[in-house]
């Protein structure tokens, strides 16, 4: 019986959280127009004053909440999958800000979420701060604005530590000590090509948080104490900001219909839509539908036929070693081609060295697409 109201607790706490993901959006400006319809109209008034004054409001970075994120139905949610989301840290990293790109995206991005976002993985919050995947650093996931424009959910996305993949945004970000940078590079267009078995990531033309990364490369010493990783003295290394950030079993999660059905929903919808803007955003997102609507339509399913519970699959979260940078603030192509080239290498090594461990088969390729 316990064990049977144990698995009822986790799969509801993944349901909500999808639930939250899908329709917290929508849904909420459909229950404010509602209230201007009742006695209670003072409240969306209210609230839409709010929203319209603090619109820009999110490219000033997360509102973190460790109140929020160390709910007790976020330990129910890690402990869904199989030996909760593991995190590996291949080095410990010093008390500066990074950039920690993360692939592949999948369709919800469910092992960064629980590895860095919620306390399901360490608490938040502890004043020697100790807690959470990256000890010492400040988590903040990197998401699609348009997500930030949706009422309620913008703050609950903001509360929980989610912010704007916006180049002000982000600047904001790493112009502060201690944070963890989280941008998963691929974006909606790799969740699309989400196949179980097959590890293939979206990452060649997506450039622009190489460009990030020379931009805030910082210089001179760190302070404080020193850390040897690997024989280098990291209080002496002049910068590092770039570490990769595999997740094995995300693919998994979820299944889709064949790669050329969700394709062809998607090249209807660019037939009748014109990009208002250049392609090449700043993290190299592309200039196609997701941009208008938050998110790229797609079919999926879970347990039992459901969009809302994922399969209960091994999550492995990886974290890689940093990738020095120098710091150059208007960088040159060649030179944003030259360290991407380089960060390729490096994620391609971290899943030959982690591949085996994490359940998949050694003949299996790392796919940069």
């Amino acid at each position: 019986m316990e064990r049977t109201l144990r698995s009822a607790l986790q799969a509801l706490s993944v349901a909500q959280w999808m639930l939250t993901f899908l329709f917290l959006g929508p849904g909420s400006a459909l229950a404010l127009l509602w209230l201007l319809r009742t006695r209670l109209w003072i409240v969306p008034v209210t609230y839409a004053g709010w929203w319209l004054w603090d619109w820009h409001g999110a490219d000033t970075g997360p509102r973190h909440w460790d109140w929020l994120r160390n709910w007790r139905i976020w330990d129910h949610f890690c402990d869904y999958f199989p030996s909760r989301p593991q995190v590996i840290r291949e080095c410990p990293l010093p008390r500066r800000s990074y950039i920690l790109p993360a692939h592949p995206h999948g369709i919800s991005c469910i092992g960064v979420f629980g590895a860095f976002v919620t306390g399901g993985c360490g608490f938040w919050g502890d004043p020697n701060p100790s807690g959470g995947p990256c000890p010492g650093l400040r988590p903040n996931l990197a998401a699609l604005e348009g997500l930030f424009r949706l009422p309620l959910y913008r703050e609950y996305a903001m509360a929980a530590g989610l912010c704007p993949v916006s180049q002000r945004c982000l600047d904001s970000v790493l112009s502060r000590p201690s944070q963890a940078l989280l941008i998963v590079v691929g974006g909606a267009a790799e969740a699309l090509e989400g196949t179980p078995g097959r590890h293939r990531v979206t990452l060649r033309q997506r450039r622009g948080f190489v460009r990030l990364a020379l931009r805030h490369a910082i210089l001179g010493h760190f302070g404080g104490d020193s850390e040897v990783v690997s024989g280098r003295c990291w209080g002496d290394l002049e910068r590092a900001p770039l570490v990769p950030v595999c997740v094995f079993g995300e693919q998994d999660a979820f299944r889709q219909p064949n790669f050329g059905f969700n394709l062809l929903i998607l090249g209807f919808m660019d037939a009748f839509h014109q990009p208002p803007w250049p392609s090449g955003r700043c993290c190299g997102a592309s200039s196609a539908p997701q941009e208008d609507f938050g998110v790229r339509p797609c079919l999926f399913w879970g347990r039992g036929g459901l969009p809302v519970l994922p399969f209960r699959v091994p999550l492995t979260v990886v974290v890689g070693t940093p990738l020095e940078v120098p710091r150059v603030p208007r960088p040159s192509p060649e030179l944003v081609a030259h360290y991407h080239e380089l960060y390729v290498q490096r994620l391609q090594e971290l899943f030959e060295r982690h591949k085996v461990a994490c359940g998949v088969s050694p003949e299996t390729p790392l796919i940069i697409a």
